[in-house]
């Protein structure tokens, strides 16, 4: 063990607010709603490094802000909301879980919405596996007296928390609540020195004892690293830092149409070389937002397929911009010791597109 830690004491807190702007949201519903994400943001400790970040959604999904700690600037971007269309709630509450994920320390989702989904690509269950596999707690008040059967089974089946806003006695309460959920809780940081590989099954006991006081728990799961692309390179060497260099110029290859940002990660005369480097140049603009490399797989020394998830703001000519997440397997090859890609395995496995 090389740390133990208050979350209070070293990460802020970081919370998507996600609000239903559809037609049904018209009048005192969407009032209701903004004024009571004003009270919200109000409440948020801007002071301790504490951030907010603002989705919209009715047929499609709107940032409005990305993570900032302005209160000033998160107000105005509420009053500005406006309502039409029809609710993909699923959708973005999807959104909201992968764009949090990527965030370090606390964090979490809370949704303000008035009713049932009708238009995501998204279900229910989807939400649910995301938030679950980043632990990622999704919160949802209830604006009116629709049936939110739904909305209540994401909450718990999340670890959040679901609320009617005419049961709430304030903002500022449902702010400490989570708060003290997600800050009180203890940062344990340990090195494994069994030759484990990332993806392995992780089984912790903790267990805490003194005179007074005593008790212990076990945890079992799969390490998942949603990495975000502003943040530093996390990977330095061998063939996962290969895949996150690749992935983090392959946006700008596209968007510019520009072979250099990935070439020198690919092995030259190799399939994926000579593939990439006509895809490039499709009428195609992407933006990658978060990727997390699931697996590596070895086939000999010098040899392996790496499992990367990722997610891109994708942008093709006369269509709607969309959120995309996919799974890909790339095989790598080492020579001369370096790991070069050399072809993809498999089809690309699409798990989701979301219409912003």
């Amino acid at each position: 063990m090389t740390n133990v830690s208050q979350l209070d004491e070293t990460e802020v807190l970081k919370v998507d607010m996600v609000a239903d702007v559809s037609g049904s949201m018209s009048g005192q519903p969407i009032q209701e709603a903004e004024e009571s994400m004003s009270n919200f943001i109000r409440s948020v400790q801007f002071s301790a490094g504490d951030m907010v970040e603002l989705t919209s959604f009715s047929t499609g999904v709107r940032l409005e802000q990305e993570f900032c700690g302005d209160e000033g600037l998160l107000l105005s971007k509420i009053n500005d909301l406006y309502t039409g269309d029809s609710t993909s709630l699923y959708d973005a509450l999807y959104t909201a879980v992968e764009r949090t994920a990527a965030q370090s320390g606390a964090r979490c989702v809370m949704a303000f919405t008035d009713g049932q989904d009708n238009y995501s690509d998204c279900t229910r269950d989807d939400v649910v596996d995301a938030a679950q596999r980043y632990h990622v707690p999704v919160f949802i008040i209830g604006i009116g007296d629709a049936d939110y059967s739904d909305a209540s089974y994401i909450a718990q089946q999340t670890g959040g928390v679901y609320y009617n806003i005419h049961d709430v006695y304030s903002m500022e309460s449902i702010y400490d609540e989570i708060y003290q959920m997600e800050k009180d809780l203890f940062l344990v940081e340990f090195k494994d020195n069994t030759g484990a590989a990332v993806s392995d099954v992780s089984n912790i006991e903790t267990g805490y004892h003194s005179i007074e006081y005593g008790g212990s728990c076990s945890y079992s799961y799969t390490p998942n690293v949603l990495l975000n692309v502003r943040s530093s390179s996390f990977y330095q060497d061998g063939p996962e830092a290969v895949v996150e260099r690749y992935l983090r110029g392959f946006a700008d290859a596209v968007t510019e149409s520009d072979f250099s940002y990935i070439s020198d990660c690919l092995k030259p005369g190799s399939a994926i070389y000579k593939e990439q480097q006509s895809y490039v140049l499709r009428d195609i603009e992407e933006q990658l937002d978060s990727f997390e490399i699931v697996s590596v797989d070895y086939s000999g020394g010098q040899n392996c397929v790496v499992l990367a998830r990722e997610t891109y703001f994708v942008q093709v000519s006369g269509q709607p911009l969309q959120l995309m997440t996919q799974e890909c397997q790339y095989a790598l090859e080492e020579t001369g010791g370096q790991w070069k890609m050399t072809a993809f395995v498999g089809k690309v496995r699409v798990l989701s597109r979301i219409r912003q």
